[in-house]
């Protein structure tokens, strides 16, 4: 037994010494051919601290473990002198068994640290991030093929305290995050499987052809997709999406079998409250919002169908109604009651917007003893229909008793018969 002991002790050492040393005496070989192969396949300059180069398999045992401090990718022409991406710290986990024994290599893990990501897209379309380097030879993939010669499986991807800003100028669209937290895993040696991603946006904006439509809002998003790469076909099942307050969840897929993008996604408020609703409005999701006083129910709906190309767009619908609805800003001595509203925003089955109709059929709202009523109706885009009314008496002293503003006062009776 003791034999035995001294054997198996033996055997333990020489596997931690080798796990130890392997490394070091193999470092600089790997890190050149880490080097060759980004020089070889990447058009674009890639940087990296050196001596925080590591390479090793105690870390995450029996995993080998590759990590880069201080790493970044900057492009060459058209984009010259533009950073990719800089990441503190850069880490990969291979699988240390498909590493030897497989074709493909297996990561057990992806993790960024500290990411700052920036990509831009030209009016021509060409894009910062298309620096693979073109292979001289011509490949012809039969059109049967179900899956690629290569694929790679990852265990769990994870980005953290990374910000990112997507401009494409040939929409345009600006859009930028910052305070990051993402992960996710999904085995893509699959042809089927579920994704699952949980990503957290601390600050987020989106500007859409100059209109701001999302300005220093939070974003969460726990999202399962059924990834069917055989067909690009993905599939939402468990998730929900946050923006401020404001839950939502999807039901349906989308696809890209070819040019097309097709889709058939519903969509529905999860947390039907108004004031989850109300978070959403710009400036109100500030110190004061955790005080506000809010009551009412939200119905918030809709769907989008269809084919998205160059010469089409799939249909929308959104549903907004809120019935009783109330609301009253800490401090402040009067709420805002009373409040309905009932919007219908559709196109056509054809997606044309020019077919685009907004009904707001009812907006009522009883501002202490200050009612105001409103209609309108909007059809087409290029040449719109428009019917509106509007109907209010205020009395702006009231108004200072109903919102917070600081250093202003005003007196006098509004009235307005539109």
């Amino acid at each position: 037994m003791k034999k035995l002991f001294i054997i198996l002790a033996s055997l333990v050492a020489i596997v931690l010494l080798a796990a130890i040393i392997l490394p070091i005496i193999f470092k600089d070989d790997i890190q050149k051919a880490v080097d060759k192969a980004m020089a070889e396949n990447l058009n674009a300059k890639v940087y990296y601290d050196i001596d925080a180069f590591s390479l090793s398999v105690l870390r995450n045992f029996p995993n080998v473990t590759v990590a880069m401090e201080d790493f970044g990718v900057v492009n060459n022409a058209p984009f010259e002198g533009d950073t990719l991406v800089s990441v503190g710290n850069f880490e990969l986990v291979v699988n240390l068994k498909s590493l030897i024994f497989d074709d493909q290599p297996r990561l057990s893990e992806v993790n960024l640290d500290r990411a700052n990501i920036y990509v831009r897209v030209l009016p021509d379309g060409r894009a910062n991030y298309d620096i693979a380097v073109a292979s001289e030879d011509t490949v012809v993939v039969p059109a049967d093929t179900a899956s690629s010669d290569f694929s790679i499986g990852i265990d769990h991807w994870e980005l953290t305290n990374a910000n990112i800003i997507y401009e494409d100028l040939s929409l345009p669209m600006l859009m930028a995050l910052q305070n990051v937290n993402h992960s996710g895993s999904g085995d893509f040696t699959l042809d089927q499987f579920d994704m699952k991603t949980l990503t957290e946006i601390q600050n987020f904006s989106v500007n859409y052809d100059g209109v701001e439509y999302m300005t220093n809002k939070e974003l969460t998003a726990d999202v399962t997709m059924l990834m069917d790469l055989a067909n690009m076909k993905f599939t939402f099942r468990d998730n929900t999406v946050a923006v401020n307050n404001f839950k939502m969840g999807f039901d349906g897929f989308f696809a890209m079998p070819g040019d097309n993008m097709e889709m058939d996604i519903t969509y529905a408020a999860k947390d039907n409250t108004f004031k989850s609703l109300f978070s959403l409005v710009p400036g109100v999701y500030q110190q004061d919002f955790n005080g506000l006083t809010a009551d009412g129910t939200v119905n918030f709906n809709g769907f989008i169908k269809g084919i998205y190309n160059e010469n089409s767009l799939p249909a929308f619908k959104l549903e907004i109604g809120t019935q009783n609805a109330i609301f009253q800003y800490p401090d402040l001595p009067t709420s805002v009651n009373n409040i309905d509203i009932d919007l219908l925003v559709e196109t056509g089955a054809d997606g044309n917007l020019d077919n685009t109709v907004v009904n707001l059929e009812t907006f009522h709202a009883q501002m202490g003893s200050n009612p105001i009523d409103a209609k309108f109706l909007m059809r087409g885009l290029d040449k719109p229909y428009i019917e509106a009314v509007a109907k209010a008496k205020l009395n702006l002293g009231e108004l200072n008793t109903m919102f917070p503003m600081d250093s202003l006062t005003m007196k006098g009776n509004f009235d307005i018969d539109l």
